[in-house]
């Protein structure tokens, strides 16, 4: 698997959905670069052991960029966007 790539999709109708994290891999702060979604998104941050570091809902629908400085030790994180039923996963390197 590509590092940084997406570990699943669901119901996604349009590739230009994906959401994108910059930079990857990061010292703990990044952007998530959201595209214009029909309903409001959910962002939950988890470690590998499925623990919540951080949850974000977006009520905005519009395209956006949405800052983040996890306060977290270093490794491999999963961001998790869900905006009604589609559902997508990606990792971030934490150095």
């Amino acid at each position: 698997m590509t590092p940084g790539a997406w570990v699943g999709t669901n119901n996604i109708n349009s590739t230009t959905y994906l959401p994108t994290i910059y930079p990857n891999p990061t010292t703990g702060a990044f952007t998530l670069t959201l595209p214009q979604t029909n309903t409001r998104a959910t962002i939950t941050i988890t470690n590998l052991l499925g623990s919540i570091i951080e949850t974000r809902t977006i009520q905005n629908t519009l395209p956006q960029n949405i800052n983040f400085n996890l306060l977290a030790p270093p490794g491999t994180y999963i961001i998790q966007v869900t905006t009604g039923d589609n559902t997508s996963r990606q990792k971030v390197e934490v150095w």
